[in-house]
């Protein structure tokens, strides 16, 4: 039985950023589609709420991928009545050019192709303000392989990003990829750059997911990082008291961490 009482450490095939459509194109599809099936785009809605989001609000997904969460929250806002942007932050590029060709008829969202682990003082934090904010992480120093390919800065920059820029930044599925200290300082990076909150959905390291992502893989697929990051990705996840300790390393004290199905931890934290 696979040992799931540390997080792994192993790096993910789609840790690299220079990886081209034919390979990451499938599998942000075969994600889209999980997304869908398991109520990943109505647990985020519902997290929205409760922020809550109003009208001309900006909201960013960091680790986008294909932007079926922005679409998702798109549709949802359009019929809230509520006239938002959208933007979605990647390091892939061709995750991002597939994202823009994906939202080509939603007229306020948005991309930008850039590393989120790299500090405001080597992308040009916005008036110099925040410089540094997260000195490391993915974000100071050179990346560990749990958390980034070795394309680390060959495709994007931290260029794009300042703080204060949005009222909300969210990622989904998306900081299992970091090691405990780069987690640490994303999250701050997040803090930095959201007005109101940030909101996390992340696995929830147990057994029970990780057959069952391997049984999904290999059963519905024949694609090679599915099958290898599906599984992989459960052992980077977190157990609850991890994230309890993770955000206090973070400084963070206003905070809530839900347990949602399926197997996914959403973590809320407020600004003030």
């Amino acid at each position: 039985m696979v040992n799931l009482n540390k997080r792994a450490t192993d790096p993910e095939i789609m840790d690299d950023f220079s990886l081209p459509d034919t390979e990451v194109v499938p599998v942000l599809k075969g994600l889209e589609k999980l997304n869908a099936l398991f109520g990943g785009h109505k647990t985020l809605i519902k997290a929205l709420t409760q922020i809550p989001i109003n009208t001309h609000n900006h909201i960013s997904d960091w680790g986008c991928g294909g932007g079926d969460a922005l679409r998702a929250i798109a549709k949802w806002a359009k019929k809230e009545g509520l006239d938002i942007q959208l933007t979605g932050v990647d390091a892939t590029a061709s995750a991002v050019a597939f994202a823009r060709k994906q939202a080509a008829p939603y007229t306020n969202i948005s991309f930008i192709l850039s590393d989120v682990s790299i500090p405001f003082s080597r992308g040009g934090a916005k008036d110099g303000a925040v410089a540094g904010v997260c000195s490391q992480s993915g974000e100071g120093h050179t990346p560990s392989p749990l958390s980034r390919g070795e394309s680390h800065e060959a495709n994007a920059s931290s260029s794009g990003l300042y703080p204060n820029q949005f009222d909300v930044v969210f990622s989904s599925l998306f900081t299992h990829h970091f090691a405990d200290e780069e987690w640490v300082a994303l999250i701050k990076k997040m803090m930095a750059c959201s007005k109101k909150a940030v909101i996390i959905t992340d696995l929830h390291r147990h057994w029970l997911l990780y057959y069952g992502v391997v049984f999904i893989a290999y059963t519905f697929t024949k694609s090679k990082m599915a099958r290898f990051d599906g599984p992989l990705s459960v052992r980077r996840s977190f157990k609850k008291h991890e994230l309890v300790n993770l955000l206090q390393q973070s400084g963070l004290t206003n905070y809530k961490i839900v347990w949602k199905w399926a197997f996914r931890w959403q973590v809320i934290i407020y600004k003030s």
